[in-house]
């Protein structure tokens, strides 16, 4: 899916009104670019109207190059939205240890079908 693209950002287009709870899971992966042991921890900062979860929600990494993967699960309520109309809502997620933050962002878009 194009949400599983390893990428740092996170975009999903919702269409509806096909159910009433949507649901998306998506894939990453961090590569540690220090030299040392940094135990990143993630902050997420929601879109408006959407759940996000992330699994785990700390990283570990032991060296230069070393590679750890984590899941986003993003839970969104269907919207009301007149017959071709969209809303989008964005947030981000943010993995730091105290000196350096990685932040991605994450986009959810509403889409009615014609």
């Amino acid at each position: 899916m194009p949400w599983d693209l390893n990428y740092p950002s996170i975009s999903l287009i919702l269409e509806q009104p096909k159910e009433s709870k949507l649901q998306v899971i998506a894939r990453r992966t961090l590569t540690n670019v220090a030299d040392g042991t940094w135990a990143y921890t993630v902050e997420t900062r929601a879109p408006v109207g959407v759940q996000v979860a992330v699994d785990p929600q700390q990283l570990v990494f032991h060296g230069k190059g070393q590679k750890q993967g984590f899941v986003v699960k993003i839970s969104a309520e269907g919207v009301t939205l007149p017959p071709g109309g969209w809303k989008t809502e964005f947030g981000s997620l943010s993995w730091s240890y105290g000196k350096h933050t990685v932040r991605s962002p994450v986009a959810v878009t509403w889409q009615q079908a014609f």
